[in-house]
């Protein structure tokens, strides 16, 4: 089903007096298709080479991309601004993991079909489920990061993540990016070790490292701003 759940990522900066200046991915909750979002999914392609996004499962010939994740593993998802001139610093930014069960083609798709005679039909035997309600959305993980000079202009009620685990895990989504951006990894398994009593196998220098082999396993993603 990695091509009809529906996964995202929001990200919203405000300054220092909570006036919004960037945001990616906002809108995704309410279109399903927010181009600025990063979507963690799949994409399928039919014969005519275009996309299948309603789950047309009988006419799938080749996969695009798959951007889910697999247990155990994270991402570096990067996101850029430009800094208006007059903002007021510091910056707060919110990152939020979000989660449907359905994306919303998909969900159209299934409203329709409970509306014809055939799922009116349907609905006379067993338990009646309305198809066309908004889908509960689940908000997986959040976090938050300060930008710039000055104090935070409120206390943060968020869990933070420990330092040494926030290294792990951005060396982790770099082992899975593109090959010419894997020695990224290396620099921050190596802070990592540093900031706990893991050291590395034998005596090998950082660069020869096989990170799997010398850390521990930890779950969750980290995200660079």
């Amino acid at each position: 089903m990695m091509d009809a759940q529906d996964t995202w990522i929001e990200v919203e900066v405000r300054d220092a007096k909570g006036a919004l200046i960037a945001e990616a991915g906002l809108e995704h909750e309410r279109t399903g298709d927010d181009p600025t979002a990063h979507r963690l999914r799949a994409l399928q392609l039919g014969e005519d080479g275009k996309p299948r996004l309603e789950r047309e499962t009988e006419q799938f010939r080749a996969p695009v991309f798959n951007h889910t994740m697999p247990p155990r593993s994270a991402q570096v998802v990067e996101y850029a601004l430009d800094v208006p001139v007059n903002v007021v610093f510091p910056l707060r930014v919110v990152a939020r993991l979000r989660h449907r069960t359905r994306n919303l083609p998909v969900q159209r798709v299934s409203c329709e079909a409970t509306r014809n005679a055939r799922g009116q039909a349907f609905q006379q035997n067993g338990v009646k489920l309305d198809a066309c309600v908004p889908q509960p959305i689940t908000t997986v993980s959040e976090a938050e990061s300060w930008i710039g000079t000055g104090v935070p202009p409120i206390a943060s009620a968020m869990p933070k993540k420990p330092m040494w685990r926030r290294l792990y895990d951005h060396g982790l989504g770099m082992v899975g990016a593109l090959q010419e951006r894997r020695d990224e990894a290396g620099p921050s398994f190596w802070r990592r070790s540093r900031r706990s009593k893991v050291r590395p196998i034998r005596g090998r220098k950082p660069s020869s490292w096989a990170p799997w082999r010398c850390l521990p396993v930890v779950r969750g993603a980290w995200m660079k701003h």
